[in-house]
């Protein structure tokens, strides 16, 4: 609960390529989108981003972030496909609730993400 106003600076963070935690959760007015290019962030484990301003599509870029363990995204205003996530082996958490996600989810959804221990999509 830091309160923080503003754009989340994405774009530098661009820059730290070894970074393995994104955290910016719970600032209730921090916005942004993110860049198309997150999945320069390679080493990334964690992107925890949840209650906060962050509007706009789930990069396709994502689909290659196969660090990934924890995706924090949910009370944002994210649209559109979850479908960049839907195949990421190392998932072990993913909370996307309370955005406008649309679309169809079948059972192909996660199935490599074996570790998976939380989903939750309620609330799009």
């Amino acid at each position: 609960n830091n309160g923080l106003i503003g754009t989340i600076p994405f774009d530098e963070l661009m820059h730290l390529t070894s970074l393995r935690t994104i955290a910016f959760e719970y600032n209730g007015e921090a916005e942004g989108t993110l860049p198309d290019n997150i999945s320069d962030l390679s080493e990334l484990e964690i992107l925890s981003l949840s209650n906060n301003l962050i509007t706009g599509l789930i990069p396709e870029s994502m689909a290659t972030m196969t660090s990934l363990q924890r995706i924090m995204l949910d009370d944002n205003e994210f649209t559109g496909q979850i479908t960049p996530l839907i195949n990421l082996p190392n998932l072990e958490l993913v909370y996307l609730e309370d955005n406008f996600f649309e679309g169809k989810i079948d059972d192909s959804y996660f199935r490599s993400a074996l570790n998976l221990k939380h989903l939750d999509l309620s609330d799009n």
